[in-house]
């Protein structure tokens, strides 16, 4: 599913670390929010909305983007355009969310299991 939220047009640096944007969906009419966890070796992205590509690119930096991943099976959002975007894979509980889009090799792939249990 393609996000149609207009594109978030800022984050904020928590730490160095962890940096959260948020924007206002209309389809769910709520302001919802998303994280980057920056590692050492690369950046994650969680629950991803659409962020303004300048924004984007000064998120993420010259770190590679390692995984995304989705919380909740109502939080797709923009986790299929940014994980083709950084041929990254998607990580969610499978029994709640299945996303699919394909890899550059052309082979489907179907979100990897992130928890077995979720509780």
């Amino acid at each position: 599913m393609v996000s149609r939220m207009r594109p978030a047009s800022d984050f904020d640096v928590i730490t160095p670390y962890l940096s959260v944007w948020h924007g206002y969906d209309s389809a769910v009419k709520a302001e919802v929010y998303s994280t980057c966890i920056v590692t050492p070796d690369s950046s994650y992205l969680i629950d991803p909305i659409p962020l303004r590509t300048q924004a984007l690119e000064e998120l993420v930096g010259s770190s590679r983007v390692a995984g995304i991943v989705v919380t909740n099976s109502n939080h797709h959002r923009a986790a299929a355009q940014f994980a083709e975007q950084f041929s990254a894979p998607v990580s969610c509980v499978a029994r709640h969310f299945r996303i699919k889009h394909q890899a550059n090799s052309g082979e489907s792939l179907i979100a990897t299991r992130f928890a077995t249990d979720c509780g």
